[in-house]
């Protein structure tokens, strides 16, 4: 307002000031004394053109206005990086826009102004401000402009993951995949209603000469990845394993794969990422080949300290060496036999005769089992009545044995 409004003057109370619909009213006497105003906060008081910050005396003659002003406090806008620089967090506190509304007072002789005030909360930045921001803290990759747009409308107090960093792809560790069994020897299980031989105690874990005994996958590299502040975030280094060949195997080219060289027992050693692998071409039996150690059938040589008793077998692919007696046993080897004490009632087959034995062995088992049930079924049917009565040949027995071959019997001839 330009002009001091005046009102009444009440008696006793010569000088009065108040704030009436927004309006400063005064009285006073002429020659005073005069009423004295102090402004506040959110209204700027002016008198006669100058702005009044302290108390000061009003006349009525006097040019006053009581102006309103809008206070902004600002709010905040923080960015963090995390530890490893893969995020950027954006911690939003709005800012307050002030509005102040004069407030009526009763009249005063010093009457200190009332304001109203009313808070309305805004967006702390703008998009480019945010966006500026970033910049200023180095941030590059991942930027999620669509949270910054977001950001710029909140009014809130929240916090906005504004940047990912690109993470890297780790590698693949070297795979070894071992193709045999890591034992020497292994029980045998029986079953219950099986029938038990005793002297077929063991298995012996052997390989032959050219088979694949182990593999390995060569380790995969990573990728690298991006940080925020577009720093290259390198994976860690895949893990490696080294095979080495031992005795009797060999590496290929690439040092990936591990063949066998000869018949033997396989044997592996893995510790700090390398693999030793080799084949132990002899079997070393510490003491006699009895019911306790049971049978042995191996591929590769055999060295024997003891003797081989009663009924017990030995056979292998390479050469066996005995260093006492052989007694009542059975000896077979591809190579060459070795006895230092006596051979005493038993069979000892060597060379490559040997090995064929070896192998025809079981078929002629086979066969003889077979050969005994056909003649068994011959005999049954020479015995049937009708079949004698009805019978027109003078040789029946090679025609039912013809009979019997074709349907009954057809794997005969294929066993040989």
């Amino acid at each position: 307002m330009d002009n001091v409004s005046t009102f009444p003057q009440p008696e006793n109370d010569p000088a009065l000031a108040r704030v009436e619909k927004g309006e400063l009213k005064v009285t006073h006497p002429e020659e005073g004394p005069f009423p004295v105003v102090a402004p506040c906060r959110g209204i700027e008081l002016m008198v006669n053109g100058n702005i009044c910050r302290a108390p000061t005396t009003v006349k009525k003659d006097d040019q006053v206005q009581l102006k309103t002003i809008t206070e902004i406090r600002p709010g905040k806008l923080e960015v963090k990086i995390s530890r490893n620089e893969m995020q950027a967090v954006l911690n939003l506190k709005p800012k307050k826009e002030i509005k102040y509304e004069i407030e009526e007072t009763p009249a005063s002789t010093y009457l200190k102004l009332k304001a109203k005030e009313s808070y309305f909360k805004l967006p702390p930045a703008t998009f480019e401000e945010i966006l500026n921001k970033l910049a200023a803290h180095g941030i590059k990759t991942g930027i999620n402009r669509q949270a910054c747009l977001q950001a710029a409308k909140c009014a809130e107090e929240k916090e906005f993951i504004i940047a990912q960093g690109i993470p890297c792809e780790p590698g693949k560790n070297a795979q070894l995949e071992i193709l045999f069994k890591q034992y020497e020897k292994v029980k045998v299980a029986f079953e219950e209603e099986t029938k038990v031989d005793f002297r077929q105690r063991f298995i012996y874990n052997c390989v032959e000469d050219g088979v694949i005994l182990a593999k390995k996958t060569p380790p995969v590299e990573g990728k690298p990845g991006v940080s925020v502040l577009g720093k290259p975030i390198n994976p860690p280094a895949p893990r490696d394993i080294k095979l080495l060949a031992g005795k009797n195997v060999k590496l290929d080219e690439a040092g990936n794969i591990i063949y066998a060289l000869e018949n033997g027992l396989p044997k592996a050693r893995i510790s700090n990422n390398k693999a030793f692998i080799e084949v132990v071409k002899v079997l070393f039996q510490n003491g006699d080949v009895n019911i306790a150690s049971g049978n042995i059938n191996f591929k590769g040589d055999i060295v024997i300290s003891g003797n081989v008793f009663d009924a017990m077998t030995v056979k292998t692919t390479g050469n066996i060496e005995i260093a006492k007696n052989v007694t009542y046993a059975n000896v077979f080897a591809a190579g060459s036999i070795t006895v230092r004490g006596n051979v005493i009632s038993s069979s000892l087959i060597s060379g490559g005769g040997g090995n064929f034995i070896l192998k025809i062995i079981p078929k002629l088992r086979i066969f003889y089992n077979l050969v005994s049930q056909l003649e068994e079924y011959v005999l049954q049917v020479q015995r049937n009545p009708a079949f004698q009565e009805n019978i027109n040949t003078s040789n029946p027995t090679i025609l039912i044995r013809v009979i019997l071959q074709d349907t009954k019997f057809k794997i005969i001839p294929n066993i040989l």
